[in-house]
């Protein structure tokens, strides 16, 4: 399970700083940030808690990486291309929970038991990842998304709540637990029609 979310955890990144670089900025290469390598991505905090929390069994696990810094002034439309690079990380959880999903499907009871259970939480985590990223809530993926529809200066303020990020994610998970149960429930029905469990 835990080797699972590193890996959610790490593409989700890369992808973020590989849409950019494709886009023209050059700042996640130059920061190291594209590569498949955990250390460059993973901050330590986030990683950890999410792993004592799977390890205690606690029913509610959330962990998350470093942040890629990406420039959107090297873009030719920055608002255009910043709702690129905030899609491209969920985009590739949702690519990976396919993935995992079809060949846990195609290999079946062919499988060793520690492969399939992998394969399982590779489903259920990568899609949970996506759908939790693109609430519309700074600093997630989906806030950076649904911007590309708001006027030019509604724009400029959205993104300067970006500073309140974790405070907001802070009161979703313990005050307004709505959005999140939503985004929770979609992505395990979404897993389970996957796997077809």
């Amino acid at each position: 399970m835990i080797f699972a979310l590193i890996i959610a955890l790490v593409m989700h990144e890369a992808a973020h700083g590989f849409a950019s670089m494709i886009l023209g900025d050059p700042t996640p290469g130059k920061l190291g940030r594209i590569t498949l390598n955990p250390l460059k991505h993973l901050d330590p905090l986030g990683t950890i808690f999410p792993a004592l929390m799977i390890l205690t069994g606690s029913p509610f696990i959330f962990g998350w990486a470093k942040p890629v810094p990406v420039n959107p002034t090297y873009y030719k439309y920055p608002r255009k291309g910043f709702a690129i690079v905030a899609a491209a990380g969920p985009l590739v959880n949702f690519v990976l929970a396919l993935i995992a999903a079809f060949l846990f499907r195609l290999l079946g009871e062919g499988l060793p038991n520690v492969i399939g259970v992998f394969l399982i939480y590779s489903t259920l985590i990568n899609m949970i990842l996506g759908c939790f990223n693109l609430l519309p809530v700074p600093p997630m993926d989906g806030s950076r998304i649904i911007q590309l529809f708001f006027p030019t200066q509604i724009a400029r303020k959205w993104f300067s709540l970006d500073r309140y990020g974790f405070a907001f994610v802070f009161l979703l998970i313990f005050f307004f637990r709505a959005p999140i149960d939503f985004a929770i429930g979609v992505a395990y029905s979404l897993a389970e029609s996957l796997l077809g469990i």
